[in-house]
């Protein structure tokens, strides 16, 4: 190698913080329920021979990454695995809520693929006539013990919602350290979270 070209890669690499060699980019799946494989369903509360309703499901998510829904008293829980089927906890949201649509999946690009590092998500909540939407962050680790909600952004109250979860999801999740603690909120939040 050139001397000249060793020590300007040298000085780059000096220059530029840990963790950016690789820039973030991302992917979105659909998160759309009639599209995803059933995983569990039981009758309905109260009607023991009454017809098994689902209440659990598998969907697709990007690369080997399958990310599983589960509702439960009016709220939804989503987790984040390679596996077929989870049997770990879900992250339920703590208001009423269903899931958003979407999927963001961003991590750096190696060849022609992302390596998910992070997701984001939406939890679409209501609770006594109020409701908005909240971004939730995820770090996507080797297993269930290192993989979790980390992070929420009000989608309400931050105008750049979309932008500061990103940045979180780029910044944090790498490093963030899954320890069973509630997730830590970002940006402004509403009064309905303070």
């Amino acid at each position: 190698m050139p001397k000249h070209l060793a020590v300007a890669i040298t000085a780059l690499a000096l220059v530029l913080p840990a963790g950016a060699a690789m820039a973030a980019e991302n992917a979105f799946t659909d998160l759309d329920l009639k599209g995803c494989a059933v995983t569990d369903s039981a009758p309905p509360d109260g009607d023991e021979n009454g017809k098994p309703e689902p209440y659990a499901w598998r969907c697709k998510g990007y690369g080997s990454w399958n990310v599983f829904i589960a509702e439960g008293d009016l709220r939804a829980g989503v987790a984040f695995s390679r596996a077929r089927r989870f049997e770990d906890d879900y992250h339920y949201f703590p208001k009423f809520s269903v899931t958003g649509p979407k999927v963001e999946w961003r991590g750096p690009r190696r060849g022609n693929a992302i390596v998910p590092e992070a997701a984001i998500f939406r939890y679409i909540w209501s609770v006594d006539g109020r409701k908005g939407s909240v971004l939730a962050i995820a770090r996507l680790g080797r297993d269930a013990t290192d993989t979790c909600v980390f992070g929420y952004v009000d989608a309400v109250a931050n105008p750049d919602a979309n932008a500061l979860a990103a940045r979180v999801a780029d910044e944090e999740a790498v490093r963030w350290v899954c320890n069973g603690n509630s997730p830590k909120w970002y940006g402004k939040v509403g009064e309905d979270f303070r």
